[in-house]
């Protein structure tokens, strides 16, 4: 009922597709291992590897539920379908990797219990995705998306997997991956990615963003991610190996476990280079709001010799106004190393400020 009422208002989408991932996993996995009861006929090594292969297996058909909810805001149920086509993780590969994961894990699980009854759901998995499914879906996907969907499916094909990610034509396709190039394990993430064959996938100078950012970052058309889920969803760009490897890492509690490691060894947030300057010439405006026009620009540096105070300086040239501020005690204040915020610009310029009764 809770699952119906968040459908109905379209609330929590993530959560429904999860939910309904373990409802249909129990039910078509779980049902046939229930009814059959296989029985282990090999060692217990080549049991536990085999069904550790068909959770492997079952990833793609995980990770596409999820992209269905993310990208597409909706679930694999036709009465909650998503508002847009999903052409991207392991859409981009291959168009049916829902039913190409049953069918791989029954077959794992057939060879795992040595047990050929278990073929016979891989059979009715295929069949019922080849006719029934092929007919009815394409027809409302056609109907939905129209021409979108007849290009989408001329380049990504039905049950062999691409090795290399479809890109769709248009900004819609593209997406970019902002690395700060003043953060040492950020920058060799971005070489990293730079080495390889890149399909659909920008690699930028995070200080170009518009806003702060404090982690790798990765966006496209209505996805934004940080971290280890903007490295997840980078792999998906590369190839099928490497994608398998991006849904696996951006699975919910191992991307969190990874994201913790990382940020221990180092790789914690950080403001890009760019929001460093913003605060750093925020703390200059400041300090110049406080003397009134002080400005400390390289010319003012080259006048400032050593053994002169700026009071000296100030004879010719009003804009050291307000050099040093001075408290209603007749106290003078140090004029120091303001230049501080702006190491490439300006160098370090001490100078002790005598003023009588002006700022």
């Amino acid at each position: 009922m809770v699952l119906a009422r968040w459908t109905l208002l379209d609330r929590h989408v993530v959560v429904r597709g999860w939910a309904q991932a373990l409802v249909a996993g129990s039910l078509i996995v779980g049902g046939p291992l229930a009814v059959l009861a296989p029985e282990p006929r090999w060692p217990d090594l080549v049991t536990s590897a085999g069904v550790q292969i068909a959770v492997v297996c079952a990833l793609p058909s995980v990770a596409a539920m999820r992209e269905l909810a993310i990208v597409g805001r909706g679930t694999p149920l036709p009465y909650d379908p998503p508002d847009r086509l999903v052409t991207s993780g392991p859409y981009a590969y291959v168009r049916n990797p829902m039913q190409i994961s049953m069918v791989l894990v029954f077959v794992a699980l057939a060879v795992t219990f040595g047990d050929p009854r278990l073929l016979v759901p891989a059979v009715a998995a295929f069949a019922y995705s080849a006719g029934l499914a092929a007919w009815h879906e394409g027809a409302q996907l056609r109907e939905a998306f129209g021409d979108r969907w007849v290009a989408y499916r001329s380049t990504v094909p039905s049950w062999v997997p691409r090795w290399r990610p479809a890109v769709p034509d248009g900004a819609a396709g593209r997406a970019t991956l902002w690395v700060a190039a003043d953060c040492g394990i950020c920058s060799e993430v971005g070489r990293w990615f730079l080495r390889h064959d890149l399909h659909g996938l920008e690699i930028r100078p995070a200080a170009e963003h518009p806003e702060v950012l404090y982690r790798v970052t990765y966006e496209s058309a209505g996805v934004r991610a940080s971290g280890v889920a903007a490295v997840a969803r980078a792999l998906n760009h590369i190839d099928l190996r490497w994608a398998m490897a991006g849904w696996a890492l951006g699975m919910p509690g191992v991307r969190h476990l990874v994201q913790l490691c990382t940020d221990a060894f180092g790789a914690g947030p950080r403001p890009s280079r760019s929001s460093v300057l913003e605060e750093q010439d925020d703390r200059l405006g400041d300090t110049c709001r406080l003397g009134g026009a002080l400005d400390l620009d390289r010319g003012l540096h080259d006048e400032l010799q050593p053994g002169r105070q700026l009071g000296d300086v100030a004879e010719g040239d009003d804009r050291t106004d307000a050099g040093a501020d001075q408290d209603g005690r007749g106290e003078t204040h140090l004029v120091e190393a303001v230049v501080e915020l702006r190491p490439r610009r300006l160098q370090r310029v001490d100078a002790q400020a005598e003023v009588g009764d002006q700022r």
